[in-house]
C-alpha cells in the first residue's frame, strides 16, 4: 500500500488497490512520500468512499480533531458492539471538524429529534454525551447538549447502514408513529426500560432499516401467524394498525412472517 500524504503525526493518505484510502497508525504522518506500507502494520484503514465525502479536503483538519474522531468511533465499537465503518469515522470526522469551527465563532445548531432520540436510543445518546463531555474536556470549549443528539444521529445512521441523510429521519419518526399507536391503542405507556419493550425497539430498527434499504427475507409460509392473530385479537389490532399506516404513509407490503413478529412482540410488551 503506498502512503502518499500524511495528514498529521497519526494519520495519512494512501492508495490501496487504486482507491484512496485513510490509514491511522502512531507515527504514520512522519517520514517522506511517498512510501510503501503493508497492511497489517497499520491500525485501521478508511476508504473514502461516500461520493459525498469525497470532496472535503481532510488534510486541513486539525491533528486533534483526526484524533478525536477517532477515539469516539473507537467507543462507539467498544459500547455499542458496533463494527466500526469508514462512513462513521468520515461523517464523526467532518462533524467534529465543523462543529468546534462554529462553537469558536459562537455558533450553535440545534438538533432534530431530540425526545425521540433519548428515548428510543438510548444507548447511542449515551454514547454522544460521552462524546460531548470527551470533547468538552480536550478542547476546553462549551459544547452544548443538543451535540449529543447530532452525534447519536450519526450512530444510528452506521447501525442502520442508511447512506443518505434524507432516510435517517424517516428511520426515527417511524419508531415514534409505532409507539404512538400502540400506546393509544392499549391505552397505557410502557416502561421504557423493560426487557421485552427493548427487545421490542431493537426488533422496529432492524426492521425498519430492511425497509428502507429494499432488503427481502425468505419467506416460508407457515399457519402460526393465522393461529396467534385468532388467539391474541386484541394485540393483532395493534399489528394491523401499524401495517395500515406503513402501508399508507410509506406504502410497504408486510407479509406474514412481519405481521407475525411484530404480534409477538407487541403480545411480550403488553404484558409488561
Amino acid at each position: 500500500m503506498e502512503v502518499f500524504k500524511g495528514i498529521n503525526n497519526n494519520f495519512a493518505l494512501a492508495k490501496r488497490n487504486g482507491k484512496e484510502v485513510i490509514v491511522a497508525q502512531n507515527g504514520i504522518g512522519f517520514g517522506k512520500f511517498p512510501k510503501q506500507v503493508a497492511e497489517n502494520d497499520v491500525e485501521k484503514v478508511y476508504e473514502l468512499n461516500d461520493f459525498a465525502l469525497q470532496g472535503i479536503d481532510f488534510t486541513q483538519f486539525s491533528p486533534e480533531v483526526m484524533n478525536y474522531s477517532h477515539k469516539i468511533v473507537q467507543e462507539a465499537e467498544k459500547k455499542l458492539n458496533l463494527p466500526t465503518t469508514d462512513l462513521l469515522f468520515l461523517n464523526i470526522a467532518d462533524h467534529t471538524n465543523y462543529m468546534v469551527q462554529r462553537l469558536k465563532q459562537g455558533i450553535s445548531l440545534s438538533a432534530p429529534f431530540r425526545v425521540e432520540i433519548e428515548k428510543f436510543f438510548p444507548k447511542e445518546f449515551a454514547l454522544g454525551n460521552w462524546a460531548v463531555n470527551y470533547l468538552a474536556e480536550e478542547t476546553g470549549l462549551e459544547i452544548p447538549r443538543q451535540e449529543a443528539h447530532a452525534y447519536a444521529l450519526h450512530l444510528i445512521n452506521s447501525q442502520a447502514n442508511l447512506g443518505e441523510r434524507a432516510k435517517i429521519d424517516p428511520y426515527i419518526k417511524i419508531v415514534s408513529d409505532i409507539n404512538n399507536i400502540i400506546t393509544y391503542h392499549f391505552r397505557k405507556e410502557f416502561p421504557e426500560d423493560s426487557f421485552y419493550y427493548l427487545r421490542f425497539v431493537t426488533h422496529l430498527k432492524y426492521f425498519i432499516a430492511r425497509k428502507l434499504n429494499h432488503e427481502t427475507t425468505e419467506y416460508r409460509k407457515s399457519d402460526l401467524y393465522q393461529t396467534l392473530q385468532k388467539e391474541y385479537p386484541f394485540e393483532a389490532q395493534a399489528v394491523k394498525k401499524i401495517e395500515k399506516y406503513l402501508t399508507e404513509s410509506y406504502h410497504w407490503v408486510l407479509d406474514e412472517e412481519d405481521l407475525l413478529y411484530l404480534l409477538i412482540h407487541i403480545k411480550k410488551i403488553s404484558e409488561i
